[in-house]
C-alpha cells in the first residue's frame, strides 16, 4: 500500500515536471516567433523624398506671365528701333531739305537763258526730288530794281518757267513743279551796285507744305 503511494506520488511530480518544461517551451515558441516578425536590429526603410507637386494652373499662369513680360519686351524694343529709324531719316530730310534750298540759281541781265552751271544745279535738284518723290516745290523768279515792276514780274515768270522746263526734262514731273514771279519785290542785296544786282537776279526754290 505504501509502495503504490510512492510510485504515484513520482508520477505525479513527473507530470508536473512534464508540464513546466512544455509551458517553457511554449513561451520561447512564441518570443521567437515574435521577434522574427519584429527585427529590431534592421533599419527602418527611408522613405523617399517629398517632390513638390505643381499644379498645371498655376504653371500655365506662369508661362502666360512670361510670355507676356517677353512679348512686351520685345515689343518695347521694336518701337524704339522704329522710332530711331524714324528720327535718322527726320534728320537726314532736314539736312538735305537745307542743302536744296540754299543753292540757288543765277542768270545774266534782262535774261531767262540757263547757264551752264545752272544747268549744273538744276541736274543736283533733280537728284534731290527724285530720292524725294511725294515733295513739290515752288520755283520763284527774282529780278533786280532795274526795269519796270510789271517787266520784271513778266521777266522772273520767264526765269521759272524756263527753271520747270528743264526739270521736266530731267524727268522731274510738271505737277510737281510751281511757278510764281516776285520781280524786284524780294531782293538778296539791298544795294543799288552790280554785286547785288547779280544776286537777285535768281531762281529760288521753296517746298511745298
Amino acid at each position: 500500500m505504501a509502495s503504490n503511494h510512492k510510485k504515484k506520488k513520482q508520477i505525479n511530480k513527473i507530470l508536473s515536471l512534464c508540464a513546466a518544461v512544455l509551458i517553457i517551451l511554449i513561451e520561447l515558441t512564441v518570443i521567437a516567433s515574435c521577434t522574427k516578425k519584429t527585427n529590431l536590429s534592421k533599419p527602418f526603410p527611408k522613405q523617399p523624398p517629398e517632390t513638390e507637386v505643381t499644379s498645371p494652373l498655376k504653371n500655365g499662369k506662369d508661362q502666360k506671365l512670361g510670355g507676356t513680360v517677353h512679348q512686351k519686351a520685345f515689343e518695347e524694343k521694336r518701337l524704339k528701333e522704329e522710332l530711331l529709324i524714324t528720327e535718322t531719316k527726320e534728320r537726314e530730310w532736314l539736312a538735305a531739305k537745307k542743302m536744296f534750298l540754299a543753292e540757288d540759281i543765277y542768270f545774266e541781265f534782262n535774261s531767262s537763258m540757263l547757264s551752264l552751271e545752272a544747268q549744273s544745279v538744276l541736274k543736283r535738284k533733280a537728284e534731290w526730288l527724285r530720292e524725294y518723290p511725294k515733295v513739290s516745290v515752288i520755283i520763284e523768279g527774282h529780278c533786280d530794281e532795274r526795269g519796270a515792276n510789271d517787266y520784271n514780274l513778266a521777266l522772273g515768270i520767264r526765269r521759272a518757267e524756263k527753271t520747270k522746263l528743264y526739270l521736266n526734262y530731267l524727268g522731274i514731273e510738271a505737277s510737281r513743279l510751281t511757278t510764281t514771279s516776285y520781280g524786284e519785290e524780294r531782293p538778296m542785296g539791298t544795294g543799288h551796285n552790280e554785286e547785288d544786282w547779280a544776286r537777285n537776279r535768281r531762281v529760288h526754290f521753296a517746298v511745298e507744305k
